[in-house]
């Protein structure tokens, strides 16, 4: 068994108010990982920063917002995690 490890940051956000947050990958096996996040609402913005992405809304919307996280590494190993983004 293998794959990629996914963590994420609490995600809770305040309406209004910027937001950012960080999504961080492990695989020591895998020299080559794809990432894809669905279930984004508009407006996030996604930067790269080594072995994770980070988040940023400038202007977030009251609700939750479930994100899907999957991962294929360079092996064919697959992994997925749900994050749920909430802004109250």
């Amino acid at each position: 068994m293998g794959g990629t490890a996914i963590s994420a940051d609490v995600f809770i956000g305040t309406s209004g108010k910027a937001f950012a947050g960080s999504i961080a990958f492990s695989d020591p096996l895998a020299s080559r990982l794809t990432v894809t996040i669905a279930g984004v609402p508009k407006g996030v913005e996604w930067a790269v920063r080594g072995k994770a992405v980070e988040a940023q809304w400038s202007n977030p919307r009251p609700g939750i917002y479930p994100l899907v996280v999957s991962t294929r590494n360079d092996l064919g190993q697959t992994t997925q995690a749900q994050v749920a983004l909430t802004v109250r």
